[in-house]
């Protein structure tokens, strides 16, 4: 999850949202292009909803304006990662860090990269620091728990995603711990109640427990669905480590290119 700003829950429904966030973004650089994060705000819409090559052009020039800003830093972090770029990701966002370490989003967006690039002990790191700053935010105990699960530590993935407040990541964390126990029954039920309640606005996540899984053609399937709702989780898509079983496949490189994303 690339976060933007510090609100990290409250979602409104992709469509929705995505225009309200084009339309103010819009007025702020008409009243001043100069806004560095009026051109972030704006950058972030075309890197995860229009999957548009601008948005690069866009950080960059936010960048240019306020180097010092710890968000403008972080946000230009997060289209570096979509990109594949993993190295200049995690060293725009351990400075992000640095230039505001009581920042949940730069803590957050360090951990993320930091487990997609297989740097697990440092994802840790910044993931429990967060939880030291604010004990009660939510989707941290997921995200914690996706690092444990990458380290072959499934007991311990299950205890920490038990601590999830939020409960759209709460049962996500469910349906990948549950496969890999091995308990299928538990596993299919939390599947199945995932894409019962959340599935509409969380195609992404569908797809990518189904890859996770290795069930190919149902993983394909539900990226079509991403794409066709515009879900902003498919700018993780060259990254994500759930989407492992499924990278040597053709199809996957044929939506690349569909994404407009480097192969």
């Amino acid at each position: 999850m690339i976060v933007v700003g510090e609100t990290i829950s409250h979602y409104l429904p992709i469509k929705e949202g995505y225009e309200k966030a084009r339309t103010a973004a819009e007025k702020a650089l008409a009243l001043d292009p100069n806004l560095a994060d009026a051109n972030v705000a704006f950058a972030w819409i075309k890197a995860t909803y229009d999957w548009d090559s601008a948005a690069d052009a866009s950080y960059q020039r936010a960048l240019a304006l306020e180097p010092g800003n710890a968000m403008v830093v972080r946000s230009a972090g997060g289209l570096a990662a979509s990109l594949g770029r993993l190295d200049e990701a995690l060293a725009l966002h351990r400075r992000a860090v640095e230039l505001d370490p009581l920042s949940a989003a730069a803590r957050m967006n360090l951990g993320t990269y930091a487990y997609y690039a297989g740097h697990y002990d440092e994802a840790v790191a910044a993931f429990r620091n967060l939880l030291e700053l604010n004990p009660s935010i939510p989707v941290i105990h997921h995200d914690l728990a996706r690092v444990y699960l990458a380290q072959g530590r499934p007991q311990q993935t299950l205890e920490e995603i038990q601590q999830e407040p939020e409960p759209v990541w709460r049962l996500f964390g469910e349906v990948l711990v549950h496969h890999a126990l091995d308990k299928k029954n538990d596993a299919d039920a939390a599947l199945r109640e995932f894409v019962a309640k959340y599935s509409y606005d969380r195609a992404y996540q569908v797809a990518s427990a189904y890859a996770f899984r290795g069930q190919t053609e149902k993983a394909f399937e539900w990226l079509h669905k991403a794409y066709a709702r515009r879900d902003p989780g498919l700018s993780d898509i060259k990254v994500d480590p759930l989407l492992l079983s499924i990278r040597g496949d053709t199809r996957y490189s044929a939506f690349l290119k569909t994404m407009r994303l480097p192969l």
